[in-house]
Parts: structure tokens; C-alpha cells; sequence
């Protein structure tokens, strides 16, 4: 599967009622989550190594063909990190790294050793709405967006806006970029984050609609497959 779009957490209370059905228990968040979506990012493991009990119990509840992408815990990530056969992707914060010669010399590195860049796009977040007058709470950098790819693969993190209008110019640009690294023969996660949490799937689903419609070639949202026909009573 080479498009994989998603969100940042699973395990996100005020989803319950809409992108959740009602009353959804906590334990089954993560199975209902990889049922709608098709990736999700790990915040968790940064802070703390997972035991190997909740790693079984993650899997057993991912639907086939999902994916975790977690953080590395910043135990390897601050004191050097040996060999790994896993792949990885590096995000940088520091604005030096946009700049020359850091960005050039960064990029060749990573390409060297097969590690892909995040591609960080928080542009829209930052972005004035006529719909919200106050300033968002963005706790994401503001950088140039560089979508360089360093591997076979691509890792997107898209800091969305509520207002969807907003959005739109950014996301049709991204739908270029997507269907020329799909043609390419990359792997390319999407992660649509939102400072306002509750907006985030549906801005997702905003994305995978504008890719359908230009055309561009990725496997349908399961998250539109699920039927929502309310369900016919009978009296025998």
C-alpha cells in the first residue's frame, strides 16, 4: 500500500460521537481508529519504552495493512542510536536546517544512510479565518516547507486549520506532490494534525476527497466504507 493517510493519536476522547460511535470504550479506540483510517502516529513511546504486553495488545487490535509509526524513545534518540533494520524518519526544528549549507548537507546525509525527512507543513495553522478570529494555538514551528525525499518513502505532517476553506489551497497543492511521488514509486504517510483536535479526521478525509477527484491513484478510505443505513426494526 503505497498511501497511507492518518492522523497523530487514536485515543482521543472528544472524537467519540462522531468519528467514534457513541459510548465507545477507551480499550477499543485504537481498533475502531484502524478501521477508518490507515496510519497513526505514536507520541507515547517517546516518553517511555512500551512493555512488550501493550505492543501485543496495539497489534491485536489493528486492523490488517495498519500502521503504527511511533516516536523513538528519546532514551536512543538523546544517547546515539545503533543500527536498526526499521524505517526511520528524521524531523528537524532548528531553522538553520532550512538554510544553506545545512539543508543541502542534511539531505545528502540522510539519502546516504536511507532515512527519510518529515516534511513539516504548518502553514495553514497559522493562516487567518474569517471563521476564527482568535489565534490558534499552534505549538507546531512555523518553517519553509522543503519537500525533499531522502528515501522510498515520504512522512507528512500537515497541521491543519478548522476552517476547511483554509486548508484547500494547501491541500490541492499536496495532491500534486502525492501523485507525482505515487507515480515516482514511493511510499508516502500523511499525518493531518489539527491545534483544534475534534477537526482533525474529518480534514483528513478532506485530503483523500481532493485526491479522488484530481484523479490520483491510492486505495479508498475505509472510513467511507463503513456503512452508517440506520438499522431497520421489526416487530417478528
Amino acid at each position: 500500500m503505497k498511501f497511507l493517510l492518518g492522523c497523530a493519536v487514536w485515543a482521543y476522547k472528544g472524537w467519540i460521537g462522531e468519528f467514534y460511535p457513541p459510548k465507545s470504550p477507551a480499550g477499543e479506540l485504537l481498533h475502531l481508529y484502524s478501521q477508518r483510517l490507515r496510519t497513526v502516529e505514536g507520541n507515547t513511546t517517546f516518553y517511555a519504552i512500551p512493555s512488550s504486553e501493550t505492543i501485543a495488545q496495539w497489534k491485536s487490535q489493528m486492523s490488517p495493512g495498519f500502521r503504527l509509526c511511533p516516536k523513538l524513545p528519546r532514551s536512543l534518540t538523546h544517547n546515539g542510536l545503533q543500527k536498526t533494520e526499521a524505517a526511520i524518519a528524521l524531523e528537524v526544528r532548528h531553522p538553520d536546517w532550512f538554510e544553506s549549507p545545512h539543508a543541502s548537507h542534511l539531505n545528502e546525509l540522510l539519502t546516504q544512510l536511507g532515512v527519510g525527512r518529515v516534511l513539516l507543513d504548518s502553514r495553514p495553522a497559522y493562516s487567518h479565518s474569517n471563521l476564527y478570529k482568535t489565534p490558534l494555538d499552534v505549538r507546531k514551528p512555523r518553517l519553509p516547507v522543503q519537500p525533499v525525499v531522502t528515501a522510498d518513502f515520504s512522512f507528512v505532517r500537515f497541521i491543519s486549520h478548522p476552517d476547511q476553506e483554509v486548508n484547500q489551497p494547501f491541500l490541492e497543492a499536496w495532491v500534486k506532490w502525492v501523485d507525482q511521488a505515487l507515480k515516482l514509486g514511493r511510499q508516502i504517510y500523511f499525518f493531518v494534525h489539527c491545534p483544534i483536535e475534534d477537526y482533525s479526521p474529518a480534514n483528513a478525509r478532506q485530503f483523500q476527497q481532493l485526491l479522488e477527484e484530481n484523479g490520483v491513484l491510492i486505495p479508498p478510505l475505509p472510513w467511507n466504507q463503513i456503512d452508517h443505513s440506520p438499522i431497520q426494526l421489526t416487530l417478528f
